[in-house]
């Protein structure tokens, strides 16, 4: 994302509620794109999270 629009977007009331950019941006009114990418690109939120991401490095020899 745009600094400037990231910066604009957050700056808006009840903005630390979300867990993600693209939420904050689109909540703004904005359009975001998405794009294809790896089904193992996950994102952390939370502590069970991190066996899942364990799991997928083990798979992967890492």
């Amino acid at each position: 994302f745009d600094t400037r629009l990231l910066k604009s977007a957050y700056s808006e009331p009840c903005r630390d509620t979300f867990t993600d950019d693209a939420s904050v941006v689109e909540a703004c009114g904005r359009a975001i794109s998405i794009f294809p990418g790896d089904v193992d690109n996950i994102k952390i939120t939370s502590p069970s999270d991190f066996g899942t991401a364990e799991m997928l490095l083990n798979r992967r020899g890492k």
